[in-house]
């Protein structure tokens, strides 16, 4: 399951304010992107294939916000993981070399990733 957050709770993990190890995905996104809308289905299954292992997040970029993100964006569909188990980990999933025409981002490689940041 996908639940969509904001900018505190991104804060709030981002500073490690949490009261267990957690691995987290998070998906940056716009209503004005079609990538975006064509990868919700994409990132669902995802979500749906890890369970309760990992935490599924969005926020929507269009979102007014007060202050600075703590995580860098530099456009939209972003993906990146935060681990938080001794330290906080942020990791960026780097853009495909083949984007997907769709979606942008290929299942498999999203999967790789978040695989790798879970065995790390």
């Amino acid at each position: 399951m996908v639940e969509r957050i904001n900018l505190d709770t991104l804060k709030n993990l981002v500073d490690g304010n949490v009261k267990e190890d957690v691995t987290c995905v998070i998906k940056f996104y716009s209503s004005r992107c079609g990538y975006c809308d064509n990868l919700k289905p994409v990132y669902e299954t995802l979500s749906e294939q890890y369970g309760d292992k990992v935490y599924f997040f969005a926020i929507n970029v269009d979102d007014p916000v007060d202050e600075t993100p703590p995580v860098t964006v530099n456009g939209v569909p972003t993906i990146c993981m935060i681990k938080i188990d001794n330290e906080v980990k942020v990791t960026m999933l780097d853009e495909p070399d083949e984007p997907h025409p769709v979606t942008w981002y290929w299942l498999e490689y999203m999967k790789d990733f978040v695989d790798r940041g879970l065995y790390r």
